[in-house]
């Protein structure tokens, strides 16, 4: 490295050290090496949406200002923001843009910030929040709540300081609307502390993310930095237990748009020290921006789960989660559980007798080979995926029912088609027709899970050092079909389509390390007994554990003994050997190899968030 780039790659660390209050402490565990890289990896980060996005003009104006390089580049970029064109996700950056830099003429020229401001300004009034209340829509998605709720009290603060005594359209004092906003990100706070999120692991908590890096950096408020901070730890957590070598594990609550990186898989880089995931030109998120800029620490105990899955071993996580949507009835928590080794995740949320909307995903599994590579395996329902079409959301569409139960490395699940009603939905016309052509179960298998092969009705496929046995155990009606990926880092696949409106399907992961060999494990297998009737299936796995699974109602029983999530007293908030929190309590820890963390937020004005060391 030459002399003057060691000079611009200091200049570089101190200019975003100084923003970020970094403090260089690194120690001999790898956790405390991987802290100490924090600041490295944002910079890279940074450094790759500067010099790689090339169709997503503004991101690269923010990047750019972010590391104080090529201002004048930077502030032109900046000037072609327009809100016309904008959503409710850019903001976040835009906003950030302004606290941190709306003083500093230096780096921010008064051109683009004026035309920043007059752009949010206008999006605020006359787009996407009429009202300049999001609070008052409870049934609003909780991702938007949090992201209008924080836009709108940063930038009355940011008006506040700008414009004193600054009346609004509707006639409201800025002051008194900055009171109600700041109340109404209290209220939002203090119940996802005590009840988690509606949507963990999901696609959209990049944008509530977003939203909290932005409350916990820039609020004037010490309580509600607090409160942010301690969602953005619940976030953390959730990664940090179901981390393998830098992808998301276990099962999340919506499938996605396309088969891409998940979201998540750059906190793990940034936060866990994983390789960066590839950049996508012009797809690069405003998370990815904010991850850049902020100065949200994630705790050490966290950062030690997230970074050696090695070291954690075998664990099962018995998770509950807030789930409240419009179409589900009275406000009733969710099961999530996943059973973790260092080789493969497994998990399941769990749905029997529940509707639950088309994109939701029963369960996932996450295989990573020696090169670190995540490659899912799953099942989905709907026909969302290489199909070029999805099902009708009209009167004719009609909710899925899942019979769901994992017990550690072995799941079983039946989907069936809902004859309930959607709520604006009117006669249930045509129902099993437009069921069975359209809405077949399915199973996702990327060409990653190489010699898939059929024996004796089971199927069974491999990955370096993890085997895999699947079979369907009701109805046998189906076929294969062949996926191909256009986008590079996705693996082609194979689809095993189910016609059947019922089908039943079982599944067995084990550890190579068991077994002589790869043959040896299909032979157990299909010696192991296995009996089918009408009402029920039995099934004894290679750790001689006992199942029978009712296929019309009744009890689920593991050696004996009935297993009911919902009815287990284990499943908490976070319920690990590692992360703990009762339901509702508003009381949470966290312990890991000598450090700690320890949320206390059952007094909403006296919050504590305590690290240790």
């Amino acid at each position: 490295m030459s002399v003057t780039r060691q000079i611009q790659r200091i200049g570089i660390l101190l200019t975003v050290g100084l923003i970020l209050g970094w403090e260089a402490d690194a120690g001999e565990a790898d956790f405390h090496r991987v802290a100490a890289q924090f600041p490295d990896r944002q910079i890279q980060s940074l450094e790759e949406i500067a010099s790689a996005v090339s169709s997503a003009s503004m991101e690269v104006g923010a990047a750019l200002l972010f590391l104080n390089r090529d201002l004048p580049r930077a502030n032109a970029l900046l000037q072609t923001f327009d809100n016309r064109g904008a959503g409710l996700l850019q903001y976040p950056v835009v906003l950030r843009i302004l606290r941190e830099y709306g003083r500093r003429e230096e780096q921010l020229h008064p051109p683009a910030r004026l035309h920043l401001e007059k752009q949010i300004a206008e999006f605020i009034l006359t787009r996407e929040i009429p009202t300049l209340s999001p609070m008052a829509d409870p049934d609003s998605p909780e991702s938007r709540q949090i992201l209008e709720t924080s836009l709108l009290l940063l930038w009355a603060q940011h008006v506040a300081e700008a414009t004193p005594g600054f009346v609004w359209p509707n006639k409201m004092a800025n002051q008194t609307l900055l009171n109600q906003y700041q109340n109404d990100a209290h209220q939002w706070l203090d119940f996802r502390l005590r009840h988690g999120l509606e949507e963990r692991g999901s696609l959209y908590t990049s944008y509530t993310l977003a939203a909290l890096l932005n409350l916990r950096d820039f609020t004037r408020d010490p309580v509600l930095q607090t409160k942010a901070d301690g969602v953005c730890d619940f976030i953390t957590a959730d990664l940090a237990q179901e981390s393998l070598h830098g992808h998301w594990g276990g099962a999340r609550l919506r499938s996605f748009e396309s088969l891409g990186p998940l979201p998540g898989e750059r906190l793990q880089a940034i936060w866990f020290g994983a390789p960066l995931p590839p950049g996508l030109d012009g797809e690069i998120n405003t998370l990815t921006l904010i991850l850049g800029h902020t100065g949200y620490r994630p705790p050490p105990v966290l950062t030690g789960l997230g970074c050696d899955p090695e070291a954690r071993g075998t664990y099962e996580i018995k998770n509950r989660y807030f789930r409240e949507m419009a179409s589900s009835g009275p406000s009733r928590p969710g099961i999530v559980y996943s059973y973790v080794t260092p080789s493969y995740i497994l998990g399941s949320f769990y749905l029997r007798d529940e509707p639950v909307p088309w994109q939701s995903r029963p369960w996932d599994l996450l295989v990573t080979d020696a090169e670190g590579m995540g490659h899912h395996f799953f099942t989905f329902t709907g026909d969302q995926l290489f199909s070029g079409r999805r099902p009708p959301l009209s009167g004719e569409y009609y909710l899925w029912n899942s019979t769901c139960l994992q017990y550690q490395n072995v799941l079983f699940c039946q989907f069936h088609r809902s004859d309930r009603k959607r709520a604006d939905s009117g006669k249930n016309v045509n129902r099993i027709d437009l069921r069975h052509v359209l809405q077949p179960t399915r199973v996702w298998i990327p060409d990653s899970f190489a010699a898939v092969s059929e024996e004796a009705s089971w199927w069974f496929a491999r990955m370096e050092n993890v085997f895999l046995a699947f079979r369907p155990v009701t109805g046998h009606s189906y076929w294969w079909r062949t996926a191909e990926s256009r986008q590079p880092f996705v693996d082609n696949a194979s689809i095993l389509s189910f016609q059947d409106l019922a089908t039943g399907f079982l599944l067995e992961v084990e550890d190579a390390a068991h077994f002589a060999s790869f043959e040896q494990f299909k032979s157990d297998v299909q010696q192991s007994p296995l009996e089918i009737d009408s009402d029920s299936i039995t099934y004894v796995s290679r750790r001689g554990d006992v199942f029978l699974f009712p296929l019309n109602g009744g009890d689920f029983l593991v050696n004996g003994r009935v297993v009911d999530p919902p009815q287990d007293p284990a499943f908490q908030l976070y319920a690990s050997p590692f992360i703990q929190s009762q339901y509702g309590s508003g009381l949470f820890k966290a312990e890991w190899r000598g450090s700690s963390l320890t949320l206390d937020f059952q007094d909403p004005k006296h919050p504590q968030r305590i690290m240790e060391p």
